[in-house]
């Protein structure tokens, strides 16, 4: 996959879950963020239980977005609730 609407599409068609990619996200920030140190709050649970309320909404038949279930990096000056 190359690119967040590729991402998308699969997820959306049930090619690939949702959490699969997640996980997959996962495993690189852990594998990188030490050295890049880009990341300072992650939200592993969330993002892991937003990913499964996506691949539950796909098996009904509901997408909402062409990006659903794609994972997103927040800057952080952008305000989220709930997080830090």
């Amino acid at each position: 996959m190359r690119n967040a609407l590729e991402i998308g599409e699969k997820i959306a068609c049930g090619d690939v879950k949702a959490v699969d990619i997640v996980e997959s996200t996962i495993k690189r920030i852990e594998q990188t963020n030490k050295d890049l140190n880009a990341f300072i709050t992650i939200t592993y649970e969330e993002a892991l239980k937003q990913a499964e309320v996506i691949d539950r909404e796909v098996k009904e038949g509901i997408i909402r977005s062409p990006l659903s279930g794609v994972p997103v990096a927040i800057k952080d000056n952008i305000c989220t609730k709930g997080i830090r």
